[in-house]
């Protein structure tokens, strides 16, 4: 396994990329990976770092450009989509998510977003962790 941290700073705040690849010695071709996210500067960045880890990458800014793409490339190993296409349902995530899954019960999924995230299951450690991202400083004039 081989992993590689980078980081992202976009529109005031960074984002942290973990890339982690698993070697698979049977495999002879590199993972297909869909990244899906609507901010340009995201999108690409993630598609060169996972192309520099060996990955090949299909990159698409919303969800209707992802299923073409996934329709014309056939099955990925990883669909990696922005939360924020799950958000709204003119977004179309939820719907991408289930189209996808009727061509491929098994497609595994992956989510990119800004907010702090707190992955099941979790330590003590990790849930304060998680809940001090949303504590306000100690010197805050707001009570």
């Amino acid at each position: 396994m081989k992993a590689s941290v980078f980081f992202l700073a976009s529109r005031g705040f960074i984002i942290l990329i973990f890339c982690i690849r698993f070697e698979d010695e049977t495999r002879e071709e590199p993972m297909k990976v869909l990244v899906v996210e609507a901010e340009d500067t995201v999108l690409k960045a993630t598609g060169v770092m996972l192309n520099k880890l060996g990955y090949q990458v299909g990159l698409a800014l919303n969800c209707d450009e992802a299923f073409r793409i996934y329709c014309d490339n056939g099955p990925h190993d990883l669909v990696v989509i922005a939360l924020k296409f799950l958000r709204s349902s003119r977004a179309g995530g939820a719907k991408f998510i289930d189209d996808l899954r009727q061509k491929n019960p098994k497609q595994k999924f992956a989510f990119i977003t800004a907010s702090p995230v707190l992955k099941k299951p979790f330590s003590l450690q990790e849930l304060d962790d998680f809940m001090g991202a949303f504590r306000r400083p100690a010197s805050s004039r707001f009570e």
